[in-house]
């Protein structure tokens, strides 16, 4: 989990069982039941020796803990309302108490990935040890070069040899809005730098990345301004060029929604008056809301998967179908104003469903097949059916861990986590607060 254990987190070795240890916790989340009868999962742990890629490793941690000490800067700073300059900032009380629960979470990450909390106003140097780019926040509809967010402007740092991000001077954060782009702009490149490591390193940036992702949903409607997109990992950058990051409508899966309410990941926003029904990429060619993929004619194998993966995957799906069986209660019994939303989010988990069944297929293997029936408790009112959907979504992002914890194959771990990042956006979502720890 995101915990304080930095004693073993001295050299290489230390490093590799600090971040085994971790993230062997966070796999055994509970996930028992959707209600306490279909089971779940969280059950794998994570795969070992799995890359020997220790300077990847090293140069992917330490662009991460850069990035994250200057979201905790930034946060604190903001949430204080005075900025290092000294200006004021007019901060309402829920905002500054949600900026306080960033902070508390960005040190939780900082421990978990064998960092000290910096102190503030050591932030610009140790920023600039870490890479030579800044992270400027302070525009008001900008656009600038290293993901523009729905304000605030950036500059690209220059990459290591490695091919890791740049990071900024946190300093430069002087805005809410340039606060949702540095945290999606952190989740972006922690989602590409995950890519290829060992499965108990990429858990950790994957998680980070996604509780990154939640924050910059949930600042971003407070503030107000466009719903943010489907989360993409950042553009692979080179040393000396710059990125063209972009936070709103990242990616393939920008919200069309017209809401200020916050997105519930892929690109969906919860908001009253949402209109947005981008909720992930269809690559599905089945158009019903049956019961997924017809696995009775099995092509021939494209891919191998370990039995640890099948068995993840397969255990995925499981939670998938169960997901598709309950949203309809969710969409029954939530509010008017977050009816389509429900609705979008229903389709949206047919079509992860129908994917992973495709990914199994491929490999030769038989996606496990939804149940007759599963035992909902039907909501009392439009809160218990947020309380569901949320309850889905975290428990969907338990079993998207068990799947990144033993993924070998780059499809099946990319999949995960996807899935994880848009499960932990939706959570976020539904009950409005961030998630510390994705997929516990």
């Amino acid at each position: 989990m995101l915990r304080p254990d930095t004693q073993m987190f001295r050299a290489d070795p230390g490093r590799r069982a600090f971040l085994a240890l971790g993230t062997l916790a966070f796999a055994g989340a509970g996930l028992a039941t959707l209600t306490g009868c279909s089971t779940f999962g969280g059950t794998a742990s994570a795969a070992e020796g799995s890359s020997t890629d220790t300077a990847r490793e090293e140069a992917a941690v330490t662009a991460a803990v850069a990035l994250v000490q200057s979201l905790h800067t930034g946060a604190s700073t903001l949430a204080s309302g005075v900025l290092p300059s000294g200006a004021t900032l007019r901060i309402p009380g829920a905002t500054a108490r949600l900026l306080t629960t960033f902070t508390t979470i960005h040190a939780a990450q900082l421990e978990s990935l064998g960092s000290p909390v910096a102190d503030p106003s050591a932030s610009a140097s140790a920023g600039a040890s870490a890479s030579a780019g800044t992270t400027d926040g302070t525009g008001t509809s900008g656009t600038g070069t290293s993901g523009t967010g729905t304000s605030g402007t950036g500059t690209s740092g220059t990459a290591g040899s490695s091919g890791s991000a740049g990071t900024g001077d946190a300093a430069e954060i002087k805005s809410l809005a340039g606060l949702v782009t540095a945290e999606w702009v952190t989740a972006r490149r922690l989602l590409r730098d995950a890519a290829g490591l060992s499965p108990e390193f990429a858990l950790l940036l994957y998680r980070i990345a996604a509780s990154c992702a939640a924050n910059a949903d949930l600042l971003r409607s407070a503030v107000g301004g466009k719903a943010l997109g489907t989360l993409k990992p950042a553009a692979a950058e080179t040393t000396g060029t710059t990125s063209t990051d972009t936070a709103t409508g990242a990616g393939t899966g920008a919200d069309t929604g017209t809401d200020a309410g916050t997105s519930t990941g892929n690109g969906t926003s919860t908001g009253s008056t949402a209109t947005g029904t981008d909720a992930g990429p269809d690559t599905s060619t089945d158009t019903s809301t049956g019961t997924g993929t017809d696995s009775s004619s099995t092509p021939t194998p494209t891919t191998t998967l370990a039995s640890a993966e099948i068995s993840a995957l397969n255990r995925l799906l499981a939670g998938e179908h169960a997901a598709f069986y309950a949203y309809p209660l969710v969409v029954a019994h939530i509010d008017k104003a977050r009816q389509e939303v429900a609705s979008t989010l229903w389709e949206a988990h047919r079509q992860e469903r129908d994917q992973l069944e495709r990914l199994l297929l491929a490999a030769g293997e038989n996606p496990v097949e939804a149940g007759a029936a599963y035992e909902v408790t039907t909501p009392a009112s439009a809160a218990k059916a947020a309380s569901l959907a949320a309850r889905i979504e975290r428990r969907l992002a338990g079993l998207a861990v068990d799947v990144i914890a033993v993924a070998d194959d780059a499809t099946a771990g990319s999949t995960a986590a996807d899935l994880l990042v848009a499960c932990t956006r939706r959570q976020a979502a539904w009950t409005s607060k961030p998630v510390a720890q994705p997929g516990t």
